[in-house]
């Protein structure tokens, strides 16, 4: 199945600027920029996990980390970072799923714990929020359902003693889908990851983004992926 989310150049700008904070956090320096923020105390060596759905699986920004860790000056070496990548399409934090979705869409909680427990990783990044709008309006109930999932996924890596990273779900740019007819005014009769609400960017993921952002007192990390 093809990728939900279609990188463009402004998601590539946002999400590159993972590397420059992965560059000051690997410098020992406080990572601040815009909304972004990670604790001094956050330390990029031994097992690096990367949580997330089809925007994690695809490695891009995964890759600009890896290539942050060799450039940038470090008290370790190379050998001592482990970057494990896994990254899930079509997954979200949430269990929901669109009507005509071809299959229900998988929840990080049905493998979190049993990932934690595999890989043993010493520090954890987790981007959701893509799929978890279900490509549909706005709605208060989605939105909570959200927020259930992230703190539940929050609990669980904090209980298992490891800080987190979260990074908010990056922007979707609609305008290569509205050429195609891909879009879907507000009360249509359907929405899908092929059928999508025309300001999905604008009214669910900037939200959910935001909300994301306000976490950073109860996790060691939060990026906005959004923001050049």
């Amino acid at each position: 199945m093809k990728s939900e989310f279609i990188f463009v150049s402004r998601s590539h700008r946002a999400i590159a600027f993972l590397a420059v904070l992965t560059a000051l956090i690997s410098q020992g320096q406080v990572a601040r920029a815009e909304g972004s923020w990670v604790s001094p105390e956050v330390k990029l060596k031994g097992r690096i996990l990367f949580l997330g759905d089809s925007i994690t699986h695809a490695g891009h920004y995964v890759s600009l980390i890896e290539a942050s860790l060799r450039d940038a000056p470090s008290e370790t070496g190379d050998d001592e970072v482990e970057l494990i990548n896994l990254g899930l399409s079509s997954e979200g934090c949430t269990g929901l799923s669109e009507p005509t979705h071809p299959f229900p869409r998988p929840n990080v909680h049905e493998r979190l714990d049993r990932a934690l427990s595999m890989v043993k990783p010493d520090l954890v990044f987790a981007c959701y929020g893509m799929n978890d709008g279900i490509y549909h309006p706005f709605s208060e109930e989605r939105f909570k359902a959200y927020q259930d999932g992230m703190n539940r996924l929050i609990e669980k890596v904090h209980a298992a003693g490891l800080p987190l990273v979260l990074i908010t779900p990056p922007p979707f740019d609609p305008e290569p889908l509205r050429a195609k007819g891909n879009l879907r005014p507000k009360g249509a009769a359907k929405y899908s990851w092929t059928e999508i609400y025309e300001n999905y960017d604008t009214e669910v993921l900037a939200r959910y983004a935001e909300w994301v952002l306000a976490q950073r007192d109860r996790v060691e990390g939060v990026i906005d992926s959004r923001t050049p």
